[in-house]
């Protein structure tokens, strides 16, 4: 309604004007953005922080020290109960053996393991499997729960590495390769 008015405003002085002879001057709309201050503040600090981020070097907070541990059965024991295992990605010294640059991980297949390891996989269906040359964004969907290298399937059992070709999952310190795909059914539930 505002609009329709100042619109007649407009046509009336420019008829005046007319009338009088000559083009009398329009009034200037004044064109002007609030932006509230607290956008502005949030907006600087953003910008702030993201320039501190890309031009100063990263430097860890604190250096973390880590114990070691020497097994020297092959069978592990889980170090919590099972309620209480808590799926972050983690180098866990007793599932993941430090190798010398010559020396290589024994990957065996279901078929070659003995029966006793063979009960402590539970059942497992792969159902997604994302591979990247990169590590951090490697990941599994296993029994509808994703997973990514270094996680706790269940307490015997870790993901330790994600392939090109599937997983290979450690087991009783043993590395077993599972193909893209598979689905294992534990000999529990077998009857």
């Amino acid at each position: 309604m505002s609009y329709l008015l100042e619109a007649l405003k407009k046509a009336e002085l420019e008829r005046n004007a007319q009338a009088e002879g000559g083009m009398a001057p329009l009034p200037v709309a004044k064109v002007s953005a609030n932006l509230p201050v607290w956008l502005v503040i949030v907006v600087s600090m953003f910008l702030i922080v993201t320039l501190i981020k890309l031009f100063l070097p990263n430097t860890p907070l604190a250096e973390v020290e880590t114990e070691t541990r020497v097994v020297t059965d092959t069978m592990l024991v889980p170090l919590v109960a099972p309620d209480q295992i808590v799926n972050e990605p983690m180098q866990n010294p007793l599932t993941a053996p430090q190798v010398e640059p010559d020396q290589t991980i024994k990957v065996y297949e279901l078929a070659e393991l003995p029966k006793e390891i063979l009960n402590l996989i539970p059942t497992l269906s792969l159902q997604s499997h994302i591979f990247s040359s990169a590590p951090e964004y490697r990941s599994v969907v296993i029994n509808e729960q994703a997973f990514n290298e270094g996680m706790f399937i269940n307490a015997q059992v870790v993901l330790q590495e994600i392939t090109n070709t599937g997983i290979v999952i450690n087991v009783a310190g043993r590395n077993v390769a599972l193909a893209k795909g598979v689905s294992w059914v534990s000999s529990k539930h077998v009857k």
